[in-house]
């Protein structure tokens, strides 16, 4: 038996909903996208107010540099 919560979550209603006719693949493909980028902005403004998170900017940082910052913060801690 499907578990009814794992058929709200990721793209399995919009892709059920394509499969039983209720909506075009291109519509599902859409609606997919849309509610990704939704979901990926909720978990952004979720990590951008807990203060407990550093953010590196990955243009402007070496993978050395940001492994060496991060060694620090654990032997401070």
């Amino acid at each position: 038996m499907r578990s009814a919560v794992l058929w709200t979550r990721g793209c399995y209603k919009e892709i059920i909903d394509a499969f039983n006719g209720v909506m075009s693949m291109d519509e599902a493909r859409e609606l997919i996208k849309m509610r990704s980028r939704r979901y990926a902005k909720r978990q952004l403004s979720w990590f951008k107010r807990d203060d407990r998170i550093v953010w590196f900017d990955m243009d402007e940082c070496t993978i050395d540099g940001v492994v060496e910052d991060i060694l620090h913060r654990i032997e401070a801690a």
